[in-house]
């Protein structure tokens, strides 16, 4: 804690001096960031047990094949082996798919699925605890339609254009002093 206190003013003190030319290595120091949950996952803690329910790609397209991956742990994040589990896809309340109850050997669950209508389905986890036991809960996984990577081309602009334009300031005000000094 004390060496990011230290480090933090040293940042401040040479953000003051050389202006926004640092500002780059400011943005790289970020101690407590943490990287973001995918778009298409959860996790609820529920009955003894965490659920995690994601998709592969993160957000699916339309016709395209993905895989919705489970991941069932206790609290201490242990994976449950020997637990039964069933699940049920659902579109605007109408049942498209459905597992039938099956055991899950290794805290890992993955379906193969192809989402052919787009917007919000409803994925049900059943988790059989005992035999009259069973702990169902909800998510929401998203799909678009094929032109969805529109979206994914955004989020990469998005993503480059920012240090682009650090690294283009940076270099301009580089440029522009020893021009200067000559």
């Amino acid at each position: 804690m004390l060496l990011q206190k230290i480090i933090s003013r040293f940042l401040y003190k040479i953000t003051l001096r050389y202006g926004s030319s640092i500002l780059l290595l400011t943005i790289v120091y970020a101690p407590d960031a943490y990287g973001h949950g995918l778009f298409n996952s959860e996790m609820v803690k529920t009955g003894g047990f965490i659920i995690e329910v994601e998709t592969q790609p993160e957000i699916p397209t339309t016709g395209t094949p993905s895989k919705i991956l489970l991941r069932v742990t206790d609290y201490d994040s242990n994976e449950i082996t020997n637990v039964i589990i069933g699940m049920r896809i659902y579109k605007d309340d109408v049942l498209l798919t459905e597992v039938a109850p099956t055991m899950l050997k290794n805290g890992h669950y993955e379906m193969d699925y192809t989402f052919t209508i787009p917007g919000n389905h409803i994925v049900e986890v059943d988790i059989y605890k005992d035999s009259e036991k069973v702990i169902t809960e909800k998510f929401n996984m998203s799909t678009l339609y094929p032109f969805g990577y529109i979206f994914y081309s955004m989020v990469v602009i998005g993503a480059l254009f920012p240090p682009s334009l650090f690294a283009f300031i940076y270099f301009m005000k580089r440029r522009k002093s020893k021009q200067s000094v000559v």
